[in-house]
């Protein structure tokens, strides 16, 4: 009688050795930050904290935290959530989106954009950066961040609320995009529109299309005299000077000379 013999049942394959963990290498410089952002002790001022912890957010949002383990990532959430510095930058950053959504809604882009601006001047100066380099400016995963300052900033919404009125204003009319084919400079504002302040000199872009100030070196704040400034047209760099006014007549200043 044949006999078939069945095939062996294959040996599990072996189970390769756990690979160990990436080493912390910045273990030193976290726990300094941790130490510094937690301000347990009481020992560092407002200024320090906000400095460590847009430091602790650089070095997480950059990759410098690879390897940290579960301790260290435990530290991490607690005092980003839970710190007083922590809190501060997350209510500012949460009443300042409000106060953008609220113009948004009353008053378009260039409401959303007027109302931030005005939020920003409301706060008391350690607010202001609070807000500023918590929120606004907080850096990319590259580790860059959107604006060398605040001033920086302030310009890009300035310029952002002269190209989202001039659109808002042309779709009044009807579909500006429509409109863009036969109008060049609706054609650039709706390209730049579309950007979204997405590049370096998107600002600078804005004052040439409209025959601004350079906004770029321009210190730019919110007074009136300012927002009217941003809407005028450069002047030259070697303006002709004004004719002298004639000084006024006196009875007896002329007298007849004969010849």
């Amino acid at each position: 009688m044949d006999v078939t013999t069945a095939p062996s049942a294959a040996a599990p394959a072996a189970t390769p050795p756990e690979q160990p963990q990436a080493a912390f290498k910045n273990q030193d410089q976290f726990s300094d930050l941790i130490e510094r952002v937690s301000n347990a002790a009481g020992s560092y001022s407002e200024s320090e904290q906000l400095d460590a912890y847009t430091s602790l957010q650089n070095m997480a949002v950059t990759g410098g935290m690879i390897g940290m383990g579960a301790d260290n990532q435990k530290l991490y959430n607690q005092v980003t959530s839970s710190s007083a510095i922590a809190q501060k930058v997350r209510q500012t950053g949460q009443a300042y989106t409000m106060a953008m959504i609220a113009g948004a809604q009353s008053g378009g882009a260039s409401g959303a954009r007027q109302a931030a601006l005005d939020f920003f001047d409301k706060q008391n100066p350690s607010d202001q950066q609070i807000l500023f380099r918590g929120h606004i400016n907080a850096a990319d995963m590259s580790g860059s961040a959107p604006f060398a300052n605040v001033d920086s900033w302030r310009t890009s919404m300035l310029a952002g609320i002269k190209l989202d009125q001039y659109v808002e204003s042309a779709s009044a009319k009807g579909d500006p995009y429509v409109q863009a084919r036969t109008d060049p400079k609706l054609a650039a504002a709706l390209k730049l529109s579309d950007a979204k302040d997405q590049f370096a000199t998107w600002a600078q872009q804005i004052a040439d299309l409209f025959g601004l100030r350079n906004p770029i070196q321009d210190k730019v704040d919110l007074s009136d005299a300012a927002k009217q400034a941003l809407g005028t047209v450069s002047s030259p760099a070697n303006p002709t000077p004004a004719p002298a006014k004639p000084a006024p007549y006196e009875a007896g200043a002329l007298a007849s000379k004969t010849v």
